[in-house]
């Protein structure tokens, strides 16, 4: 009885993960966060502008495309305390859609790969 609902859980998980790769949603964040089957990656993002809406309580949600370490893009949502300065590059703690922490890095700083999409493409 045991083995099958961890096999239940373990496929719910699983499809889960891939039914929501292009949602970031705060339910999907949620999943994410817990879900062991979700690895742990940096996002890389380039702010603007145009991509901060400001909350309640003066907080801004931020949703817009980053690109991971190897250079793929997704769509990721991240909140912030206060607007950011425009046209930095962030370097997010994401587990799937789920941002942990964000911390400003350099151009230099930014791997390779996401300098092909982030410097160029922004």
């Amino acid at each position: 009885m045991i083995l099958l609902v961890l096999t239940i859980g373990t496929v719910t998980l699983v499809t889960w993960s891939y039914f929501t790769k292009d949602d970031s949603s705060e339910l999907v964040q949620l999943v994410d966060r817990f879900n062991p089957f979700v690895p742990e990656k940096k996002v890389y993002v380039k702010t603007s502008d145009e991509y901060g809406v400001l909350q309640e309580h003066d907080s801004y949600e931020y949703t817009q495309e980053g690109v991971n370490e190897d250079g793929q893009k997704i769509k990721i949502t991240f909140w912030t305390p206060q607007k950011l300065k425009e046209n930095a590059y962030l370097e997010l703690d994401a587990k799937g859609k789920h941002v942990e922490s964000y911390q400003e890095v350099t151009e230099q700083d930014l791997p390779d790969a996401v300098k092909d999409e982030l410097v160029t493409t922004h």
